[in-house]
Formats: structure tokens, sequence, C-alpha cells
């Protein structure tokens, strides 16, 4: 019991160092940044031909990558439904 307690006091110190090192160096790890999302995935599904040929940005989580030859296709999760698409561009 007590080497587990000592095993997890090592991994939270290790953390607790990872999240410290950048801060002392100027640099936040908790950085909000800010992303202008234009459309949620409900929107694009339900109104895809009126996107065609035109800049769609949403913003969510990529939950799935199928990588197929030269091919890659994501599965993005946002707040109102799923996506998948194979032209994806991922912004920090």
């Amino acid at each position: 019991m007590s080497n587990s307690i000592g095993n997890l006091n090592e991994q939270k110190t290790i953390r607790l160092q990872e999240v410290c090192e950048p801060q002392g160096k100027d640099e936040d790890p908790y950085l909000t940044v800010k992303y202008d999302q234009m459309h949620h995935s409900s929107d694009i599904i339900d109104h895809f031909d009126a996107f065609e040929n035109s800049e769609v940005r949403i913003a969510g989580r990529v939950m799935n990558k199928r990588s197929m030859g030269k091919s890659a296709f994501y599965n993005v999760l946002d707040q109102k439904g799923s996506w998948e698409n194979e032209k994806l561009i991922l912004s920090n």
C-alpha cells in the first residue's frame, strides 16, 4: 500500500514539474486562444449543398482519425454533433 502511495506522489511531483516548467519560461500551458467558429457540424450536415466551394470553420475535438493511403478521414465532435471529413486543416 505505501509503495503505491509513493508512486502516486512521484507521479504528482513529475506532473507538477511539467506544468511549472513552461510557466518559468513565461509560457502559459493553459493559454486560452480565441478561435472564430463560423458553423456547427449540424449546420454543415443539414445545409451541405449551400456550403459547397466555401470556407467552413468548426471548433471541436478530433475523436477519430482513419488513414487510408494518402487520404485521412477525421471525425470531429462539437457542441451539436459529430462530423467526418477528409480535408481537415487543424489549427491551434
